[in-house]
């Protein structure tokens, strides 16, 4: 991909904001909205591992629809913890712990009306997440692992986002903050995008900061080192980066570990969500959630950027000459 160097960091001492800057990519096709109204999920499929305990999935009725939900019959290891009724909120469905060592999966159903419902698939690893390092690209032994999750889905897919998906890696990321700060929010990347337009082109932190102020997300700013992001980590938070992907190393085409996108040049500006980290003998990575998926896949079928692993050296290196601010929203 072609690049344009602009804000390189040797401005950052005259600028006080950062912004993505990439050349606009053709917008990759959207899937069609849900034509059938009466309820509408936030997902339609989940991922958990072995400990996951619950998953959650937001129901949104038309007025006067009720809906309840179900698990098959013969499935002993899935159950509704709350049912439904006629109000949005999330359904919660309980898990057991995983001991079989190998995968499992079913469906859930979201019943409505005189015959209807609406379908998740819920795939659950034999495995937890460290059990994964040396399959995804993670070396030397793990000493600790922090995932700052939520039992619902609040990943988004910038190439699914509308108008400008291209450059929408801003939009996008603050809009996955928001709805990991609360669920019942709901937002899309679409809202934030239309709330600074921008003339179609690239946001800047400063439009990260006054949206999260405009959804009343608590939140604050700090210097980004790897420790401050380990303690943010640590205290159970999140936070936006605003970086030169550039400089993050490239990843395998099976792994988890580095970037999964050509970046040909320096000032590739990016927005992504640092959401836990993992600590090895070998070093420190960072588990972020990377909006530039545009509908690209995983070995294993979840969206590229989906729990992606970039290394510490690399982190501090592209936020050290773009933008060293960090944004955090809060537990």
């Amino acid at each position: 991909m072609k690049t344009k160097g602009y804000l390189v960091l040797s401005l950052a001492a005259l600028l006080t904001f950062a912004a993505c800057d990439k050349e606009i990519i053709p917008t990759p096709v959207t899937p069609d909205d849900d034509k059938d109204a009466n309820v509408t999920l936030d997902c339609s499929s989940f991922v958990r591992y072995a400990t996951d305990s619950e998953f959650a999935v937001y129901v949104t009725p038309s007025s006067g629809t009720t809906y309840t939900a179900s698990v098959p019959a013969n499935v002993e290891w899935v159950s509704v913890a709350s049912i439904g009724g006629s109000d949005a909120g999330f359904v919660h469905f309980s898990l057991q712990n995983n001991t079989t060592g190998v995968t499992r999966a079913t469906t859930v159903s979201i019943k409505y009306g005189s015959s209807k419902s609406k379908s998740i698939e819920i795939r659950q690893y034999g495995k937890t997440k460290p059990e994964f390092a040396e399959q995804w690209g993670i070396s030397g032994k793990v000493t600790r692992w922090v995932s700052n999750d939520r039992p619902y889905e609040w990943y988004i897919d910038q190439g699914n986002t509308g108008n400008c998906s291209g450059v929408n890696c801003g939009p996008s990321s603050v809009t996955m903050a928001c709805n990991w700060y609360d669920g019942s929010l709901q937002l899309k990347a679409r809202e934030a995008r239309d709330t600074f337009f921008n003339n179609g082109g690239w946001w800047y932190t400063s439009d990260i900061t006054s949206y999260m102020n405009i959804k009343k997300i608590k939140w604050h700013s700090a210097y980004i080192t790897e420790s401050s992001l380990i303690s943010e980590m640590d205290n159970g938070n999140i936070a936006i980066l605003c970086l030169d992907m550039y400089y993050i190393s490239a990843g395998g085409a099976d792994g988890r570990v580095g970037k999964f996108y050509t970046t040909q040049g320096t000032g590739w500006g990016h927005f992504l969500v640092v959401k836990g980290y993992v600590q090895t003998s070998s070093g420190v990575y960072f588990e972020v959630y990377d909006p530039y998926s545009l509908n690209r896949t995983a070995s294993d079928g979840l969206p590229s950027g989906r729990d992606r692993y970039y290394k510490s050296a690399d982190i501090i290196k592209a936020t050290g000459v773009w933008h060293t601010t960090m944004y955090v929203a809060e537990k």
